[in-house]
């Protein structure tokens, strides 16, 4: 049985990493917004940060090839995200601030990953995402405190002192490590360092750089797949959060509920239903009279499925209720379409890239599949500018693209469903849980301690 304290010490990582980021983000888009007057600059210029984050990871992942060099970046990008939070708390200027935040996040995010990979890369198929759900599950308990604090800060006490708490988080993620990740490292990502498998999974008929080839071809697959999910998801930390704004009622009993606030929403959800969405795949993925294992490439089609659906649902709301502001239940309603999306795609996406990658170039295979969400946040802030219609024709100018992320994500999720069959053939034998070994017969010895021949026949009488 493997150690837990590994996994843990990643998930408090993680935690810490994603209060900070997220609660960055959820007050970067507003807090730009005030000092340029200028809401759509404000949506660009975040959307660019969040893209940019996933750029880096690239570099990272062709260096860390070793758990040694994945440590030291890791905690090298923790101490660059301290640095630049409180850059932002206290110079005037947010560029130094917002380079050191890109530059930090994107060493953590795929070395933490990798990390875990090493560490849950022989195990079967469920254990390994069942160990990436655990992380995603303290990534979002880490989300949500992160809104929380830095969203109400910078309602009640300024932009100031929201980036100092963040600043905060991230010291935390790296006493973490200081204190603990050289004892305990995670995992390893280098082949020399690795035991050999018990058996090598072989293509029929393939030649040397098939098997190869079609890992490529299916990371890049579901690559693709992952941003277009998240080109409609990342919406929340922008047009979202202008929607939430301007056309969700906000006030309760003389109490506004902060706009940011609504992002929270999100990773509350993934705490709440990460237990029953991974009960309902425990069902699908029992026997084979059921026709076999639900594959990895079907729950990501679902993903985005869901994540059209919850589009419809706020293009049907918007259509029944004209141009008034609705209530909250309009948007806990989309995230918890989103929320379902999100665990059906991130982690089990997370977990297929380890079991596909090469364990030398975990780190890279990782920073490819981040790298899905680099046009993502780009997509995502640019297309408010060519759908959202005139304010002065009334309603909601943002309901143009709501109607195309709706048609989009449905679209493509039928599309990748129809196909998953053919994928899935192609790749089973490379992730497939090897058969158990055939019990082996001990050898009998004779009088003299050498072996002897175990027969089959009976002597007769």
């Amino acid at each position: 049985m493997r150690s837990p304290i590994p996994l843990l010490l990643l998930a408090a990582i993680t935690f810490f990493e994603r209060a900070a980021s997220n609660g960055f983000r959820a007050v970067l888009v507003l807090h730009l917004a005030a000092l340029w007057a200028n809401d759509q600059r404000a949506i660009e210029v975040a959307a660019w940060v969040a893209a940019l984050v996933y750029v880096v990871p690239l570099g990272v992942g062709v260096w860390a090839t070793t758990p040694r060099r994945a440590r030291w970046i890791c905690t090298a990008g923790a101490v660059a995200l301290t640095t630049g939070y409180f850059s932002l708390a206290a110079l005037p200027g947010p560029y130094l601030g917002i380079g050191l935040v890109v530059l930090g996040r994107g060493a953590m995010l795929p070395t933490i990953r990798a990390m875990v990979g090493g560490l849950y890369r022989d195990e079967p198929t469920p254990v390994s995402e069942w160990a990436f759900s655990r992380v995603y599950i303290a990534a979002n308990f880490g989300t949500l405190l992160g809104i929380l604090v830095t969203g109400g800060l910078q309602n009640w006490q300024g932009a100031t002192i929201a980036f100092i708490s963040c600043g905060t988080f991230a010291l935390a993620a790296v006493c973490f490590l200081a204190a603990f990740g050289w004892r305990y490292p995670g995992g390893e990502l280098s082949e020399s360092e690795r035991p050999a498998p018990a058996a090598v999974p072989v293509l029929p008929a393939a030649r040397p750089w098939v098997q190869p080839a079609v890992r490529v071809r299916t990371i890049l697959i579901i690559t693709a797949a992952a941003a277009l999910f998240w080109s409609g998801f990342e919406q929340r930390t922008g047009s979202l959060t202008i929607f939430a704004s301007a056309h969700v009622r906000a006030v309760y009993f003389g109490v506004t509920i902060p706009p940011q606030w609504f992002q929270a929403l999100n990773p509350l959800m993934v705490v709440l239903f990460a237990a029953p969405v991974a009960w309902a795949f425990r069902r699908f993925d029992r026997p084979a009279e059921r026709g076999g294992a639900l594959s990895p490439i079907t729950k990501l089609a679902w993903g985005l499925i869901l994540l059209g659906t919850g589009y419809l649902f706020l293009v049907a709301v918007e259509m029944s209720y004209g141009d008034g502001r609705v209530g909250p239940w309009v948007l806990v309603g989309l995230y918890a379409f989103h929320t379902v999306g999100e665990l059906c795609l991130e982690p089990i996406g997370q977990s297929l890239t380890a079991r596909l990658s090469p364990a030398k170039w975990q780190v890279f295979w990782q920073a490819v599949w981040d790298f899905a969400s680099f046009a993502a946040p780009l997509i995502a802030g640019y297309l408010p500018r060519f759908l959202a219609r005139d304010d002065a024709a009334g309603g909601d100018p943002l309901f143009p693209l709501w109607v195309v992320l709706a048609g989009l994500g449905v679209s493509s999720g039928l599309v990748l469903w129809a196909w998953s069959g053919a994928l899935t053939a192609r790749v089973a034998p490379l992730i497939e849980d090897p058969p158990p070994a055939p019990p082996v017969a001990e050898a009998s010895t004779n009088h003299a301690g050498t072996p002897s021949p175990i027969t089959t026949h009976r002597t007769p009488v």
